[in-house]
């Protein structure tokens, strides 16, 4: 066993050299590129080849929670930030209750970073995105919207109250 002055010295050197470590790459500025993913450019592609008719929309699940909002929000504010750029009118919902604050903050936060990247562009609730906030029924509402001949009637309203058929 080790004498105390000696662990307390260990410990003081694991320290310097952690707070090191950290500051380094700030000190001198150094950064490495986010590695890309295969999934990511799929899913880029994707949305990029996208062609819509009038009246078409794109629905946005965002099914996650306070949990896992540390990675998923990030994904979903890019995926509405794509969506938002190509002019593609989508709906944002969730099958999880937990999911409502993001349903209403999410497409505004991403509206207010590229109103101030774009000045001369708008994007408008209502026209451009919708949300029909957390909707019970899980499989059984997944299966009913591509079956549904009028998805106004589908979901009568918005998590704003609004009429869909407005």
């Amino acid at each position: 066993m080790q004498p105390r002055s000696s662990r307390r010295w260990d410990e003081k050197l694991i320290y310097v050299l952690i707070v090191a470590a950290i500051s380094a790459p700030m000190l001198f500025n150094f950064s490495m590129p986010p590695v890309r993913l295969a999934g990511a450019e799929k899913a880029f592609s994707l949305i990029s080849s996208l062609q819509f008719e009038p009246k078409e929309i794109v629905f946005v699940a965002l099914d996650f929670g306070p949990g896992t909002q540390a990675e998923n929000r990030v994904q979903a504010e890019v995926f509405v930030e794509h969506l938002l750029r190509k002019r593609i009118p989508f709906a944002v919902f969730s099958l999880y209750y937990l999911a409502e604050p993001y349903l209403a903050t999410l497409p505004e936060r991403v509206v207010e970073r590229l109103q101030r990247e774009l000045p001369q562009e708008r994007w408008e609730y209502g026209v451009d995105w919708v949300n029909l906030g957390y909707r019970p029924g899980a499989a059984l509402l997944i299966q009913n919207i591509p079956k549904s001949k009028n998805l106004p009637e589908l979901f009568n309203q918005d998590a704003r109250g609004n009429d869909l058929r407005s």
